[in-house]
């Protein structure tokens, strides 16, 4: 998976605790399992996010699978629960295409990884063959270049109730208020700065100089507060395909982890908008 924003990721390893109560006999058919019911109670929740929490950004989830050696990946992945099974589709990188599907599964259920490196091994024999983990990643919907101040901090303050939606009530009290937005060219695979990035701040439509950007994790870091200073109405996004995203100060993103340190997330640097 490329995500780039604050992804949560919910770590499956296929030697964890709370395996199948027929794991003897799994391994005999080349099957590991087990139970997901804390996420398919997350998936509910962002499924079933009031209207106007969804109007401006949205929550995608990607359930990816490695393989220890970059071996080949595992020969199905399915749902199990009563006996019944429920494919699930692996792209060539790893990601379950359709794995968003398991919301509306029954939280009794077990996840479950089937390959022939499992026959007739014991768990400890198993350990580490495949590793699995799910990203849930906030972003604005609109990708069209131009992105209004209203809109902006409508996505700021629906974000931050996509994130509590993802952790426990302890937890969700501590998320930061949403106070920047991040800017991820999609070409940008190996996470290095652009001479020149192509965002500005405008108004009436015309650029605005003196925009403050800081490039961290893979994005071009914004905040909210420097576009009105400056008194734009709006903030202009040209130069290829991006995603927007909604975030707090990198600061408090290191504090929570809200990097992604393959693509860059120790990296920072301060930029200014001629």
């Amino acid at each position: 998976m490329s995500a780039i924003s604050m992804p949560v990721y919910v770590a499956y390893a296929d030697d964890a605790q709370g395996m199948s109560q027929d794991l003897s006999q799994d391994l005999n058919d080349g099957v590991k399992c087990k139970p997901v019911k804390s996420i398919i109670k997350r998936m509910r929740k962002l499924e079933g996010m009031d209207a106007d929490i969804v109007d401006t950004v949205t929550t995608s989830s990607v359930m990816s699978i490695k393989t220890k050696d970059e071996g080949p990946l595992p020969d199905a992945v399915f749902f199990r629960n009563k006996g019944v099974k429920t494919a699930f589709t692996i792209a060539d990188d790893g990601k379950i295409t359709d794995f968003k599907k398991i919301a509306f599964f029954d939280k009794k259920g077990e996840f479950c990884i089937q390959d022939k490196r499992y026959f007739g091994k014991t768990k400890e024999q198993t350990k580490g063959i495949f590793s699995v983990s799910l990203s849930l990643d906030v972003a604005f919907k609109d990708a069209k270049g131009l992105h209004t101040l209203d809109k902006i901090r409508d996505g700021l303050k629906d974000g931050k109730s996509h994130y509590k939606k993802m952790f426990p009530t302890p937890l969700k009290l501590m998320i930061p208020k949403m106070t920047h937005i991040g800017v991820a060219y999609k070409d940008n695979e190996n996470g290095r700065e652009r001479k020149d990035p192509e965002i500005f701040a405008v108004l009436d439509d015309m650029n605005l100089s003196g925009l403050q950007m800081e490039y961290f994790s893979a994005m071009y870091i914004i905040a909210v507060e420097d576009l009105q200073t400056l008194g734009a109405d709006s903030l202009k996004i040209t130069g290829g395909d991006y995603t927007l995203y909604p975030l707090p100060g990198i600061e408090k993103m290191k504090k929570f982890g809200f990097v992604d340190k393959e693509k860059g997330g120790e990296e920072k640097m301060a930029r200014k908008s001629e």
